[in-house]
């Protein structure tokens, strides 16, 4: 199963994922607590133009699933997938080329890993860090 998560970024116009709470609220909307148990794949589409993917929405779509499911199953149940569009900006002579979507792609991916380290911290050690300081 495919689902396209642009209808879950913060606010009309937003280029990203935000907010625990907004996590929690498309886990309930696309009930996930009974998709945990089923035995079909889930691949979420990323828009192109997202720019931040926050881990707090991670841990907010996700946590539960991790939880129940364990890192082995949870890997291999709930793919990413970010949908790329080919922007090449020309800088000025003395400067390279620049990827401008290269790096966006980059940072959206290093969004989801933070996000995958910081649910598993959390949940090995019980709760949001914040509360442990």
């Amino acid at each position: 199963m495919k689902i396209d998560l642009e209808r879950f970024r913060h606010g009309t116009g937003s280029l990203s994922f935000i907010g625990q709470k907004q996590g929690q609220d498309a886990r309930t909307i696309l009930n996930l607590d009974t998709f945990d148990t089923n035995e079909d794949v889930c691949t979420f589409t990323i828009p192109p133009d997202t720019v931040s993917f926050n881990p707090s929405f991670y841990l907010g779509l996700l946590r539960k699933s991790l939880e129940v499911l364990g890192e082995e199953a949870f890997k291999k149940k709930y793919l990413f997938e970010i949908q790329r569009k080919i922007v090449i900006v020309v800088i000025p002579q003395d400067k390279k080329e620049e990827d401008k979507e290269t790096k966006r792609y980059d940072t959206v991916s290093k969004n989801l890993v933070d996000g995958f380290r910081n649910m598993q911290n959390m949940i090995a050690l019980k709760g949001p860090l914040w509360l442990l300081n």
